[in-house]
């Protein structure tokens, strides 16, 4: 009898190690150069609101500002709108449904066309998100503004009832350092 060859790894398996070898590097290299960022600055607004069959839609424009004293880094942010929406009859209804369409965007933002929700269940309260707008890049030397708008929509026949939403616009912006510079903030005014 012959004696077994000692098993040598295939080369597929040796090509397997070597290619989770170089990703791991990568990862490693990726993790290890990504650049600095700061502790968030944060601010929220909200609000609620009552959409009926007259006035079945409402539109609020917000300004959100960034700023440090005397700081010339730069800066990235974003900027959410959460809702709770509630459909209110007046009373025992047959009719579907309504629907609400929200949508939040930056005021220059021609694309976004919002999302659409449907208020099945009468009275119950629904949380959904409205969207994002985004800080590009700016230098807290020269200013960091954005101006996004939050649009509600009541869709379908309401009667007497309401939609009811609890709105919030939530930003958030840090700069590209291990430390926030000094008296960072951010500021959400409604316009």
């Amino acid at each position: 009898m012959r004696p077994s060859p000692s098993p040598t790894p295939s080369p597929s398996r040796l090509r397997r190690h070597a290619a989770t070898l170089v990703l791991v590097v990568a990862c490693l290299g990726t993790v290890a150069t990504s650049p600095p960022r700061s502790p968030p600055a944060t601010a929220t607004i909200g609000s609620t609101l009552r959409l009926t069959q007259d006035t079945p839609r409402s539109t609020r424009g917000f300004v959100i500002r960034v700023s440090a004293r005397d700081s010339s880094e730069d800066v990235r942010g974003e900027v959410n709108g959460l809702l709770t929406a509630r459909w209110m009859p007046a009373g025992p209804t047959t009719s579907p449904a309504p629907t609400l369409r929200a949508r939040l965007a930056r005021v220059d933002d021609t694309q976004e066309t919002g999302r659409t929700f449907t208020l099945d269940t009468p009275g119950a309260s629904q949380e959904w998100y409205a969207g994002s707008a985004y800080f590009d890049t700016c230098t807290l030397k020269k200013g960091c503004e954005l101006e996004v708008e939050l649009d509600f929509e009541a869709q379908g026949e309401l009667g007497e009832g309401t939609v009811e939403v609890d709105w919030k616009v939530n930003a958030e912006a840090y700069t590209f350092t291990d430390d926030a510079p000094k008296g960072f903030t951010v500021e959400i005014q409604e316009r």
